[in-house]
Protein backbone atom coordinates (compact mmCIF):
# COMPACT_ATOMS: atom_id res chain seq x y z
CA UNK A 1 0.00 0.00 0.00
CA UNK A 2 1.16 3.72 -0.95
CA UNK A 3 0.28 6.64 1.05
CA UNK A 4 1.10 10.10 -0.32
CA UNK A 5 0.77 13.47 1.39
CA UNK A 6 0.59 16.67 -0.29
CA UNK A 7 2.54 19.70 1.87
CA UNK A 8 4.05 22.79 1.95
CA UNK A 9 7.36 23.13 3.16
CA UNK A 10 7.11 25.13 6.19
CA UNK A 11 9.44 28.01 7.45
CA UNK A 12 10.13 25.62 10.99
CA UNK A 13 11.26 23.13 8.06
CA UNK A 14 13.71 25.08 6.32
CA UNK A 15 17.44 26.30 7.04
CA UNK A 16 18.92 29.52 6.63
CA UNK A 17 19.62 28.57 3.40
CA UNK A 18 15.77 28.80 2.59
CA UNK A 19 15.93 25.38 1.29
CA UNK A 20 14.46 21.99 3.45
CA UNK A 21 17.05 20.85 6.05
CA UNK A 22 17.97 17.38 6.22
CA UNK A 23 16.59 16.86 9.96
CA UNK A 24 13.42 18.16 8.04
CA UNK A 25 13.62 15.06 5.38
CA UNK A 26 13.81 12.98 8.15
CA UNK A 27 10.95 14.21 9.74
CA UNK A 28 8.58 14.23 6.82
CA UNK A 29 9.79 11.03 5.46
CA UNK A 30 9.26 9.44 9.61
CA UNK A 31 5.68 10.93 9.55
CA UNK A 32 5.04 10.11 6.21
CA UNK A 33 4.64 6.71 7.53
CA UNK A 34 3.19 7.37 10.68
CA UNK A 35 0.15 8.61 8.99
CA UNK A 36 0.12 5.04 7.16
CA UNK A 37 0.27 3.19 10.34
CA UNK A 38 -2.82 4.82 11.93
CA UNK A 39 -4.93 5.02 8.49
CA UNK A 40 -4.03 1.55 8.46
CA UNK A 41 -5.61 1.29 12.26
CA UNK A 42 -1.48 -0.39 13.44
CA UNK A 43 -0.43 3.16 14.97
CA UNK A 44 1.71 4.28 18.56
CA UNK A 45 -1.49 3.19 20.38
CA UNK A 46 -1.86 0.36 18.58
CA UNK A 47 1.47 -1.08 18.94
CA UNK A 48 1.71 0.03 22.26
CA UNK A 49 -0.89 -2.26 23.63
CA UNK A 50 0.97 -5.17 22.28
CA UNK A 51 4.23 -4.02 24.05
CA UNK A 52 5.49 -3.40 21.02
CA UNK A 53 7.26 -0.56 18.74
CA UNK A 54 9.32 -0.25 15.00
CA UNK A 55 12.20 1.41 15.62
CA UNK A 56 14.74 2.53 12.86
CA UNK A 57 17.50 0.48 11.91
CA UNK A 58 18.88 2.61 8.99
CA UNK A 59 18.30 5.58 6.25
CA UNK A 60 19.43 5.55 2.90
CA UNK A 61 18.92 8.92 0.97
CA UNK A 62 19.87 10.28 -2.57
CA UNK A 63 18.97 13.80 -2.99
CA UNK A 64 18.59 15.25 -6.08
CA UNK A 65 17.73 18.77 -5.02
CA UNK A 66 16.55 20.30 -1.88
CA UNK A 67 12.76 22.05 -1.95
CA UNK A 68 12.84 25.16 -0.56
CA UNK A 69 10.09 27.62 1.53
CA UNK A 70 6.67 26.99 0.28
CA UNK A 71 7.37 24.75 -2.38
CA UNK A 72 4.37 22.46 -2.68
CA UNK A 73 5.72 18.33 -2.41
CA UNK A 74 3.88 14.85 -2.44
CA UNK A 75 5.65 12.78 0.14
CA UNK A 76 5.11 8.90 -0.76
CA UNK A 77 5.84 5.74 1.17
CA UNK A 78 5.31 1.80 1.03
CA UNK A 79 6.65 -1.14 2.41
CA UNK A 80 8.10 -3.83 0.63
CA UNK A 81 9.50 -6.55 2.30
CA UNK A 82 9.40 -7.81 5.87
CA UNK A 83 11.95 -11.20 6.54
CA UNK A 84 12.76 -11.46 10.45
CA UNK A 85 12.66 -9.12 12.14
CA UNK A 86 12.95 -6.40 10.13
CA UNK A 87 11.14 -4.27 7.75
CA UNK A 88 11.46 -2.44 4.76
CA UNK A 89 10.23 0.65 3.39
CA UNK A 90 10.37 3.15 0.16
CA UNK A 91 9.76 7.27 0.08
CA UNK A 92 10.01 9.38 -2.15
CA UNK A 93 9.68 13.47 -2.13
CA UNK A 94 8.07 14.98 -5.63
CA UNK A 95 7.49 18.44 -6.51
CA UNK A 96 3.62 18.30 -6.84
CA UNK A 97 2.19 18.37 -10.29
CA UNK A 98 5.31 16.20 -11.30
CA UNK A 99 6.63 12.55 -11.82
CA UNK A 100 10.08 13.57 -10.85
CA UNK A 101 11.24 12.50 -7.23
CA UNK A 102 13.87 15.52 -5.78
CA UNK A 103 14.37 12.57 -2.79
CA UNK A 104 14.30 8.83 -2.45
CA UNK A 105 15.05 6.92 0.44
CA UNK A 106 15.30 3.22 1.67
CA UNK A 107 14.73 2.66 5.15
CA UNK A 108 14.92 -1.05 7.55
CA UNK A 109 12.98 -1.06 10.82
CA UNK A 110 13.16 -3.59 13.44
CA UNK A 111 10.12 -4.77 15.49
CA UNK A 112 11.07 -4.24 19.30
CA UNK A 113 9.47 -5.97 22.30
CA UNK A 114 9.15 -2.49 24.84
CA UNK A 115 8.34 -5.17 27.42
CA UNK A 116 11.35 -7.37 26.94
CA UNK A 117 13.64 -4.76 25.79
CA UNK A 118 14.90 -7.18 22.81
CA UNK A 119 14.01 -6.97 18.94
CA UNK A 120 11.86 -9.52 18.23
CA UNK A 121 10.36 -11.67 15.16
CA UNK A 122 7.69 -10.39 12.87
CA UNK A 123 4.53 -12.11 12.95
CA UNK A 124 1.94 -12.65 10.57
CA UNK A 125 -0.53 -10.00 12.73
CA UNK A 126 2.30 -7.69 12.39
CA UNK A 127 2.59 -7.24 9.03
CA UNK A 128 -1.23 -8.36 7.84
CA UNK A 129 -2.44 -4.61 7.78
CA UNK A 130 0.37 -3.69 5.27
CA UNK A 131 0.28 -4.46 1.21
CA UNK A 132 3.22 -4.74 -0.09
CA UNK A 133 4.57 -2.99 -3.04
CA UNK A 134 7.60 -2.99 -5.69
CA UNK A 135 10.73 -2.33 -4.26
CA UNK A 136 11.91 1.93 -5.44
CA UNK A 137 14.02 1.49 -8.77
CA UNK A 138 16.96 3.64 -6.67
CA UNK A 139 20.80 3.38 -6.22
CA UNK A 140 21.34 1.25 -3.59
CA UNK A 141 24.50 0.86 -1.29
CA UNK A 142 26.06 -2.08 -0.24
CA UNK A 143 27.52 -2.92 3.10
CA UNK A 144 27.52 -1.14 5.86
CA UNK A 145 29.12 2.18 6.18
CA UNK A 146 32.70 2.34 6.42
CA UNK A 147 34.61 4.34 9.31
CA UNK A 148 36.55 6.66 8.77
CA UNK A 149 40.11 6.17 9.69
CA UNK A 150 40.86 9.99 11.24
CA UNK A 151 38.19 11.52 13.71
CA UNK A 152 38.09 14.96 15.07
CA UNK A 153 36.34 15.50 18.74
CA UNK A 154 33.75 18.59 17.68
CA UNK A 155 31.16 19.38 20.44
CA UNK A 156 29.23 17.30 23.14
CA UNK A 157 25.42 17.36 23.71
CA UNK A 158 23.40 16.16 26.30
CA UNK A 159 19.51 14.72 25.40
CA UNK A 160 16.88 16.87 25.87
CA UNK A 161 13.33 16.48 26.90
CA UNK A 162 12.25 17.97 23.67
CA UNK A 163 14.13 15.53 21.74
CA UNK A 164 12.10 12.24 22.70
CA UNK A 165 9.72 10.13 21.48
CA UNK A 166 7.26 7.98 22.70
CA UNK A 167 9.52 4.89 23.48
CA UNK A 168 11.75 7.67 25.48
CA UNK A 169 14.28 7.56 22.57
CA UNK A 170 15.83 10.32 21.21
CA UNK A 171 13.96 10.29 17.89
CA UNK A 172 15.16 9.62 14.82
CA UNK A 173 15.39 12.86 13.57
CA UNK A 174 17.63 14.19 16.33
CA UNK A 175 20.52 12.05 15.36
CA UNK A 176 20.82 13.87 11.70
CA UNK A 177 19.90 17.11 12.95
CA UNK A 178 23.15 17.24 15.39
CA UNK A 179 25.23 15.64 12.54
CA UNK A 180 23.90 18.43 10.13
CA UNK A 181 25.63 20.61 12.38
CA UNK A 182 29.13 19.93 10.90
CA UNK A 183 28.11 19.71 6.91
CA UNK A 184 29.74 23.34 5.47
CA UNK A 185 28.57 22.88 2.02
CA UNK A 186 24.76 21.98 2.32
CA UNK A 187 24.20 22.26 -1.40
CA UNK A 188 27.20 19.64 -2.39
CA UNK A 189 25.48 16.64 -0.17
CA UNK A 190 23.96 14.52 -2.68
CA UNK A 191 23.22 11.48 -0.40
CA UNK A 192 22.59 10.79 3.32
CA UNK A 193 23.30 7.19 5.43
CA UNK A 194 22.35 6.74 8.71
CA UNK A 195 22.85 3.74 10.64
CA UNK A 196 21.47 3.47 14.30
CA UNK A 197 23.36 1.57 16.98
CA UNK A 198 22.53 2.09 20.41
CA UNK A 199 19.15 4.33 21.20
CA UNK A 200 20.03 7.74 23.07
CA UNK A 201 18.26 8.03 26.11
CA UNK A 202 16.81 11.92 28.08
CA UNK A 203 20.15 13.22 29.97
CA UNK A 204 22.79 10.86 27.95
CA UNK A 205 26.15 12.40 26.84
CA UNK A 206 26.12 12.76 23.09
CA UNK A 207 29.89 13.44 21.72
CA UNK A 208 30.06 14.24 17.72
CA UNK A 209 33.25 12.49 16.07
CA UNK A 210 33.76 13.98 12.91
CA UNK A 211 36.12 13.03 9.47
CA UNK A 212 35.79 14.68 6.11
CA UNK A 213 37.20 12.57 3.26
CA UNK A 214 37.61 13.98 -0.42
CA UNK A 215 33.69 12.44 -1.10
CA UNK A 216 31.95 12.30 1.89
CA UNK A 217 31.50 13.53 5.44
CA UNK A 218 31.16 11.12 8.27
CA UNK A 219 29.74 11.87 11.73
CA UNK A 220 29.95 9.46 14.91
CA UNK A 221 27.51 10.45 17.36
CA UNK A 222 29.33 8.55 20.64
CA UNK A 223 28.58 8.37 24.66
CA UNK A 224 31.30 8.87 26.99
CA UNK A 225 32.32 5.03 27.13
CA UNK A 226 32.94 5.58 23.41
CA UNK A 227 30.16 3.92 22.56
CA UNK A 228 28.15 4.62 18.86
CA UNK A 229 24.80 5.59 18.99
CA UNK A 230 24.75 6.33 15.09
CA UNK A 231 26.73 7.00 12.04
CA UNK A 232 25.95 9.95 9.89
CA UNK A 233 27.60 9.72 6.76
CA UNK A 234 26.37 12.82 4.01
CA UNK A 235 27.95 11.99 0.41
CA UNK A 236 28.93 14.80 -1.77
CA UNK A 237 29.08 15.33 -5.14
CA UNK A 238 32.47 15.42 -7.16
Amino acid sequence: MKTSIHTEISFSEIGNDGRISFGGIIDQMQDSSNVQSEALGVGVSYQAKRDRAWILSSWEIKIKRLPKYMDKVVVSTWPYSFRGATGRRNYTIAMEGTDENIVEADSVWALFDVKKNFITRITEEDSKAYECEEKLDMEYSKGKILRANDYAMREIFKVRKYQLDTNNHMNNGWYVKIAEEFVEDKENVNSIRVEYKKSALYDDTIIAYVAKETDRLVVELRNDLSEIFAIVEFGMRN
